[in-house]
């Protein structure tokens, strides 16, 4: 009997890709299904934090110190790096007055990665644990860039309401992050040359935003109005850059160029009972809050719903205006 070895091979085939068809379905399903549960996962963590963050800024700092320590748990379980958090879980338990345990978490979180933020956490523990001399002293001495040491200080010095300390830190900053090629015109706006913006300049110039944010809220606190309006004006024309192309925003936001910025104006026009121009600036910041993570500007979100409410009460306004996008 002669054998049909064509259809046997046909049939071969035809039952191998049958065999991968099947195996790379479950593939897909498997992949999809653990991304689900990721994502969820991921979902769960961040509400057990913003449970944290509401607490925290409740004043009831044990409770919100459980939170963040569950949130480390569970990115840890992801295996993600939960350093920041762990910092944060530090920062609460020095405010829940259990120093012991918040020092190891500070430290814990420092040996992973040396951030700015945490550096501040270290920097107000030693201050309340020993002296804000030992403070400045550790925050000089620690491996910083310049540029994080001067952040680090300066923020210090600002969460202690102080300042006139913060502003040479914060001016040294900005004349590090600017250095030769990010300057402004007489008018406060930012000069943009011919040369194309590559990753580095753009990093800078983000950088550059957050020093004027910095820059122009300290000013004000020390009642330099003039330098609070120049660096807020800069703050603006170098975010209305950054944001130039971000078409799928609004044009308010696009035009907003820094919530922070605008803020500081807003406030300048409130002290001077300007209060059509304190609604237009809220109203730009407004357009940013919408958007932002909450947990990034909640500080700001605050100040500003404050803000709104006192031009609103004085404007008789139930709702602060859309402005211009000049």
């Amino acid at each position: 009997m002669k054998v049909p070895y064509g259809c046997l091979l046909g049939f071969l085939i035809v039952t191998l890709v049958a065999v991968w068809v099947s195996i790379t379905i479950a593939g897909w399903y498997s992949d999809a299904r653990a991304y689900d549960d990721w994502k969820e996962a991921v979902i769960a963590s961040y509400a057990v934090e913003n449970d944290g963050d509401r607490l925290f800024d409740e004043g009831k700092y044990a409770e919100a110190a459980a939170k963040y320590a569950e949130y480390a748990r569970l990115v840890e379980q992801r295996g993600e790096d939960a350093s920041i958090t762990i910092g944060e879980l530090g920062r609460t338990l020095d405010l829940a007055d259990r120093p012991e345990e918040a020092e190891r978490h500070l430290r814990a979180s420092l040996a992973t990665a040396v951030r700015p933020g945490v550096c501040v956490y270290m920097a107000h523990f030693l201050a309340r644990r020993r002296s804000p001399a030992d403070a400045i002293a550790w925050a000089e001495s620690i491996a910083l860039s310049p540029e994080d040491r001067a952040i680090v200080l300066g923020v210090f010095h600002i969460e202690r309401s102080e300042p006139e300390k913060a502003l040479p830190h914060l001016k040294r900053l900005l004349k590090l992050v600017c250095g030769g090629d990010i300057a402004f015109d007489a008018l406060n706006r930012l000069i943009v040359g011919p040369e194309p913006i590559g990753d580095e300049r753009e990093r800078r110039l983000r950088s550059t935003r957050d020093a004027l944010d910095a820059l122009a809220e300290t000013s004000l606190a020390c009642g330099d109005v003039d330098a609070a309006r120049r660096d807020s004006a800069k703050g603006i024309s170098v975010g209305r850059f950054i944001d130039r192309n971000l078409t799928y925003r609004s044009e308010i936001f696009r035009t907003c160029g820094s919530m922070r910025c605008r803020i500081v104006r807003a406030r300048i026009a409130v002290a001077e009972e300007a209060w059509a121009k304190a609604a237009e600036e809220a109203a730009f910041a407004q357009a940013v809050a919408d958007v932002e993570p909450a947990r990034d500007v909640r500080k700001q979100k605050m100040e500003l719903a404050a803000l709104i409410k006192e031009i609103a009460s004085r404007e008789e306004r139930a709702v602060v205006p859309v402005p211009s996008s000049r």
